[in-house]
């Protein structure tokens, strides 16, 4: 169990800085610079035809792996799990209905972070079951 007493001062939990997240790195990215990365292929000749500076893994805004895809059909593209954000102490789920909503778990699978934008997620006792 997380204990959160550990960390909060006053009533409010600290924020933890994190992590830059991926950001696309195909050379002729519509978005340059702006897009965030979703998803990552590992294949080498991919990166080197669209990333001539990346070496694999290759980070992809969603645009651009889809457009990679068209052309390359057979290549795997897989979601890309982004940092935490910040460290909660409360549950995240949008529907939890506990009465304490204190953190006993994070999610990190693919299925619980696309319910969080691709990050892992935090769950309550209740929320966790």
């Amino acid at each position: 169990t997380f204990n959160s007493s550990l960390f909060e001062r006053k009533g409010v939990p600290p924020k933890f800085s994190n992590w830059a997240p991926f950001m696309c790195q195909r050379d002729m990215c519509p978005n340059s610079g702006t897009a965030g990365a979703s998803k990552v292929c590992y294949d080498h000749c991919i990166s080197i035809t669209f990333a001539t500076d990346s070496p694999p893994p290759l980070y992809l805004c969603i645009e651009c792996a889809n457009e990679i895809h068209r052309e390359h059909p057979n290549q795997m593209f897989y979601d890309i799990l982004h940092p935490m954000q910040q460290t909660s102490v409360t549950c995240e789920n949008k529907n939890c209905r506990s009465t304490d909503k204190s953190v006993v778990s994070i999610c990190f699978s693919p299925e619980c972070a696309t319910f969080n934008g691709n990050h892992p997620i935090r769950y309550c006792e209740q929320c966790n079951a």
